[in-house]
């Protein structure tokens, strides 16, 4: 076993170990895309795609979806025609940026070996397969997320004014593509201030994201004539999230679908939908707010849920698979298989990214960069536990955890690595701290798969 594993890591240690890795993915991502080729984009595919037809040509319209992965689906139609297969396939181009990122970010703050190890597994797990063959907003998040964490690092060690703003492009776009990422554009200044010690770095970071978010702002006001922040459906979802028939639980609305809408609940947002946009915002907002100081007790129980559910197991959807079996029964027992590949994966990703956690920092990472894929994590997950979360929604930083896993596998000088765990986990307080995590994260995932 451990001479195998030896050849393995010998293997991941080739300059050119990347290149098979991303063959394998887009030979899957192909497969993947064959399967699904002549089904229609249904639920936010469905609509993102209705936007970049729309911004393609030239009509006005309320923006309810955020503008980042639209422009981009609409690059791809007026380069290639409209369609659906069109759209599924640019975001393949999407996966080899982030398959680039992971491998480039894993060999600067560790080893070439454990960049493609994060690449490897971001090749095959399942959930990752999906995302690269569906225009939704997962991938382009999570190679911005990735994208911003390389250059920011980059841009304090080199003190680079030009990887200053151009990490603040990067947010902009990050902005554009998921609003809630807002708490990542405010911190980001404050880590080159920080960092650094020079204002004008921060300073340059956040106007050149300022300045790409106001011109979509501008051109949401010219078509709508009033102010919307970036879209539509933030004050919408705020209000699924917190109001007073919201689920303690299941708080994401496809949860709330499952439990079923209370009548109650459905004569408020009915007679919400029927009030001008600008009024209708106002509203869900009010009502939230309301709710929120009203029960402050249901608030923190909600969001305590919300924490957990993020970090829970992804399950599949048989959406793809509809085609190919038409039977009920064999479309649900291929997405129970499915759901079973991506908890074997997943579970070890997260096991060993907690553990990379409570190393000490200065063993196994470069100066800082613990703080900075920690932090990076914290402020983009922090809005989905304050309005609604589900275990999709933990994709964008997954590569994070991919990269921490496969810097701990990496450093295994034998295949158990027990002698390296032992020696970093010399603190009585340590111990625990990771004992109670690891817990935790157990029982996040029984009882999702309980309650689910």
């Amino acid at each position: 076993m451990t001479a195998t594993y030896q050849r393995l890591l010998h293997s991941l240690d080739s300059p050119y170990a990347i290149y098979c890795i991303l063959g394998l993915g887009m030979i899957l991502r192909l497969l993947a895309l064959v399967v699904r080729a002549h089904l229609p984009l249904v639920s936010d595919a469905s609509g993102y795609d209705a936007m970049a037809l729309q911004l393609l040509h030239g009509e006005r319209f309320s923006p309810y979806w955020p503008p980042g992965l639209p422009y981009y689906l609409a690059f791809a139609h007026g380069a290639l025609g409209p369609g659906a297969i069109v759209a599924r396939a640019s975001m393949l181009c999407v996966y080899v940026a982030c398959s680039f990122l992971l491998y480039g970010y894993g060999k600067l703050i560790s080893t070439r070996t454990a960049g493609n190890m994060a690449a490897l597994v971001f090749a095959i797990y399942p959930a990752c397969i999906s995302c690269s063959v569906e225009p939704l907003t997962e991938l382009p998040a999570a190679t911005l997320i990735l994208a911003i964490v390389w250059t920011a690092s980059l841009a304090c060690d080199q003190v680079s004014m030009g990887l200053s703003a151009f990490t603040g492009f990067l947010l902009g776009l990050l902005e554009l593509v998921r609003p809630a990422s807002i708490l990542l554009l405010i911190a980001a200044p404050l880590f080159f201030l920080l960092r650094t010690r020079k204002i004008c770095m921060a300073l340059l970071c956040l106007v050149t994201a300022v300045i790409l978010l106001s011109s979509w702002l501008r051109k949401a006001h010219e078509m709508t004539g009033r102010f919307i922040w970036i879209n539509e459906a933030n004050a919408m979802n705020f209000f699924l999230g917190n109001n007073p028939y919201t689920p303690l639980y299941k708080t994401w609305p496809g949860g709330q679908a499952e439990l079923g809408f209370p009548d109650e609940f459905m004569a408020i947002f009915q007679e919400i939908q029927s009030k001008p946009p600008a009024t209708r915002d106002a509203l869900y907002r009010r009502i939230a707010l309301h709710h929120i100081l009203s029960r402050p007790d249901l608030f923190a129980v909600r969001t305590f849920n919300r924490m957990r559910v993020y970090f829970a197991f992804p399950t599949f959807r048989a959406t793809g698979l509809a085609s190919h079996f038409q039977n009920g029964s064999s479309r649900g027992w291929m997405a129970a298989v499915l759901t079973c590949l991506n908890a074997v994966i997943y579970w070890p990703i997260m096991i060993l990214a907690i553990w990379s956690l409570f190393r000490r920092p200065q063993e196994w990472v470069k100066p800082g960069q613990c703080l900075l894929i920690s932090g990076s994590v914290l402020l983009y997950s922090l809005p989905y536990w304050l309005v609604f979360s589900n275990p999709r929604l933990h994709f964008p930083v997954l590569p994070l955890f991919i990269i921490l896993a496969a810097m701990l596998v990496a450093d295994f000088p034998s295949g158990s690595g027990a002698e390296t765990i032992k020696v970093q986990l010399l603190s009585l307080r340590r111990r625990r701290a990771l004992t109670l995590a690891l817990a935790l994260f157990v029982y996040i995932q029984l009882e999702w798969a309980w309650i689910k």
